[in-house]
C-alpha cells in the first residue's frame, strides 16, 4: 500500500467471516481509502507487484484472468465493503473452489492526490477451505 491523499499509511485490506466455501460468509473490507469516492474490489489467482496508478497492483491473473465486482462507495470513513458470494462469480473462470487460493485488492479513486488520480490497497491472499 502507498500513501494516498487521506492517509499517510494508504489503504489496507481485511476481511470478516471465514474462508469456508460451504459457509459462504466472507466479507472483503478495505480501510484507509479516500472518503466519499468509488472503488472496485477485484481478484486473481496470482500475485504481482506492478506500478499502477499511484500505487502497486498486487493481483496477478495467474493464468485465468482478473475479475472485478461492482463499484462501491467508500463513504465518509473511507471504507469499502463487499459481501463475497462465492457461488456467484463475476465470470465462470473466476469460480472460487475448495482449496483454491486467490489474491484480492481494492482499486479506488483519489482525485486530490494528482498523478493518475487513483490508488490501490495492499493485497490480501486467501486460501479457501471446505
Amino acid at each position: 500500500s502507498t500513501p494516498n491523499s487521506a492517509s499517510p499509511f494508504g489503504a489496507v485490506m481485511g476481511f470478516s467471516g471465514t474462508a469456508s466455501y460451504t459457509a459462504n460468509d466472507l466479507t472483503l473490507e478495505c480501510y484507509g481509502a479516500v472518503p466519499n469516492q468509488f472503488g472496485i474490489f477485484y481478484y486473481g489467482a496470482g500475485n504481482a507487484q506492478v506500478p499502477f496508478g499511484n500505487g502497486y497492483r498486487c493481483v496477478g491473473p495467474g493464468g485465468v484472468g482478473l475479475f472485478r465486482f461492482s463499484p462501491v462507495s467508500t463513504g465518509v470513513l473511507g471504507v469499502g465493503i463487499w459481501n463475497l458470494d462465492i457461488q456467484s462469480p463475476p465470470q465462470a473462470s473466476g469460480q472460487i473452489t475448495d482449496f483454491s487460493t486467490w489474491t484480492f485488492q481494492f482499486w479506488y479513486r483519489d482525485p486530490a492526490a494528482g498523478g493518475a488520480y487513483f490508488n490501490l490497497s495492499d493485497g490480501l491472499e486467501i486460501t479457501f477451505c471446505p
